[in-house]
């Protein structure tokens, strides 16, 4: 994700916009299971460390409860549903490179390089 590349660049100029930007509990979790098996724990836990700085927002009773009717519409999972109930429930937008978000409303989906 940090590694350079336009991808790296279009994720650091979201995140270089402070203002405004909450991570889901289920964010880190996400996120640091997937670089550690891409690259590395330490890569994991460094990303991590930077997500942390910001707000880190988590899961109340109503979102679980949205997630469940979000799973059912769009056919996420699990952890997909949580993240974007957390962005449904802030008015937030959600920046990814997940393709199981991509077409979902208030998404912005940065794919993969090729």
């Amino acid at each position: 994700m940090f590694r350079g590349g336009k991808r790296a660049k279009e994720f650091r100029r979201h995140l270089d916009r402070a203002e405004g930007i909450l991570v889901p509990a289920v964010v880190i979790f996400e996120v640091h299971r997937v670089i550690a098996r891409l690259y590395s724990v330490a890569d994991a836990d460094r990303v991590v460390g930077y997500l942390q700085s910001f707000p880190v927002v988590t899961l109340d009773g109503a979102a679980a409860a949205r997630a469940a009717r979000l799973i059912a519409q769009h056919s996420l999972a699990l952890a997909d549903a949580l993240i974007y109930s957390c962005a449904v429930d802030h008015g937030a937008h959600l920046v990814t490179g997940d393709v199981d978000f991509k077409g979902l409303p208030d998404v912005h989906f940065i794919p993969v390089e090729k």
